[in-house]
C-alpha cells in the first residue's frame, strides 16, 4: 500500500500491510424493556396501579458499541456510560398514563440518531 500527499507528491509512505479501523454507528433502534418485556418505538405499556416499573434501555451493533445511552420515563432521566441503562422500581400510579419513556444513545462517530419512544 502506498499512501501519498496530493501536494507534495514526493512525499509519500508504504507499508506491506494495512490496518484499517472502520467506525460505524449501530442501525437499529435502541430496545426499551419494561418489566421483562420488549418495546419497539410507539409501542404502549398499560400502567397499572401498584405495579412497580422496571425500565431499561440497550443498544446493540456498532463498531466501536455506543458509549453512552439515556433513558427517560416521565421526569426521571438517567444517563450511563455504555449500552444499558436501568430505572429501577417505580411504582406506578393512573397519573403517569400518557407519560413517556424515551431512550437515546451517543457513538463516538455522532451519527447515531435513531430514539426509540414507549408511552405509558
Amino acid at each position: 500500500c502506498r499512501a501519498v500527499n496530493t501536494v507534495f507528491t514526493d512525499i509519500y509512505k508504504e507499508s506491506s500491510q494495512v490496518i484499517l479501523s472502520v467506525r460505524e454507528p449501530p442501525k437499529v433502534y435502541p430496545i426499551i424493556n419494561v418489566n421483562n418485556k420488549d418495546y419497539k418505538d410507539g409501542d404502549t405499556y398499560q400502567v397499572k396501579d401498584d405495579d412497580y416499573i422496571f425500565a431499561s434501555c440497550s443498544v446493540t451493533g456498532g463498531s466501536p458499541a455506543v458509549s453512552h445511552i439515556t433513558l427517560t420515563c416521565g421526569v426521571e432521566t438517567l444517563t450511563v456510560t455504555g449500552t444499558k441503562a436501568i430505572l429501577q422500581g417505580r411504582k406506578a400510579q393512573r397519573t403517569m398514563a400518557g407519560e413517556n419513556c424515551t431512550c437515546s444513545a451517543r457513538h463516538v462517530t455522532g451519527c447515531y440518531t435513531l430514539t426509540t419512544s414507549v408511552t405509558l
